[in-house]
């Protein structure tokens, strides 16, 4: 999710929105998790599968393959 300037929230590719990544993949590794899905309702004219390799690439980046 992003929260915009004006306040309302909408959802983002992992990553590019406002939620503390770092600290939500130290929780779940933490507690064992072991997989975990990327939902993305809307992506607001962008192409679905744009976005989906932009979450991809974040988590990447964060060492979760």
């Amino acid at each position: 999710m992003v929260v915009l300037p004006d306040r309302p929230q909408r959802f983002a590719p992992v990553g590019a929105g406002n939620l503390n990544w770092p600290r939500i993949v130290a929780a779940s590794r933490g507690v064992g998790v072991e997989w975990a899905l990327v939902e993305q309702d809307q992506t607001y004219g962008a192409d679905p599968f744009a976005e989906l390799a932009a979450s991809l690439r974040f988590l990447q980046g964060m060492g979760i393959s």
